[in-house]
């Protein structure tokens, strides 16, 4: 038996797959590639299998991690996985692990905030110099080429939180004003995350 953890992708039309949903979605697309996923025992056996920390729907997310126990595996059969995915989903990066459990690997994650408008851009810039990031966890937040992004150090804290602060400081109406990504979870490196897959980016994370 072997743990693998692997990055994918979640963008376009993906992003309304909520994250209850995703793990049968992934020992399906397994399965389909050749791989047998490892299952729990009792009487509602399930796959074995650990996602990162949840992603609002409509949230896009660039590196997401999962682990997922199988009896054995290929870069090839791991090729046809990802193809067996629902569009807007897509591995990009994986290798067998051990060592601590996933949810305790999520110490740090990176946020895009990008405002639709330039009047809600102004208003976000003012509030951030003024207050600082109004989302409990937030520990470095820069403004870069027309968004802003932000280092969390909770990741399992959901951005519905801030969404909720900046409409209610009048910065933007809602989600329909902002374009939120979630760009990397791991481990805190400080200034930025440390990835938990070996990827072709050496560094995710505020320069």
């Amino acid at each position: 038996m072997v743990r693998l953890r692997f990055l994918y992708q979640k963008r376009r039309r993906a992003v309304f797959i909520s994250h209850v949903e995703l793990p049968p979605i992934f020992a399906r697309a397994a399965r389909r590639a050749g791989m047998t996923p490892r299952y729990t025992e009792g009487f509602s056996p399930k796959p074995k299998l650990s996602l990162g920390p949840a992603l609002p729907v409509g949230v896009v997310g660039l590196a997401e991690p999962v682990e997922i126990w199988l009896e054995s595996w290929s870069r090839e059969a791991m090729g046809r996985m990802s193809d067996e995915l629902p569009s807007g989903l897509m591995i990009t990066d994986y290798n067998e692990v051990d060592g601590a459990a996933l949810n305790k690997r999520c110490r740090l994650a990176e946020y895009l905030l990008a405002p639709f408008s330039a009047e809600a851009m102004a208003a976000m810039r003012r509030l951030f110099q003024a207050e600082g990031v109004p989302w409990k966890g937030c520990s470095a937040w820069q403004e870069r080429g027309g968004a802003f992004r932000m280092l969390v150090n909770d990741p399992q804290r959901s951005v519905s939180s801030l969404v909720k602060a900046l409409g209610e400081r009048g910065v933007i109406a809602g989600w329909e004003d902002l374009a939120i990504l979630r760009m990397a979870v791991g481990e805190d490196g400080g200034d930025h995350v440390c990835p938990l897959v070996i990827t072709r980016n050496d560094r995710y994370g505020i320069e």
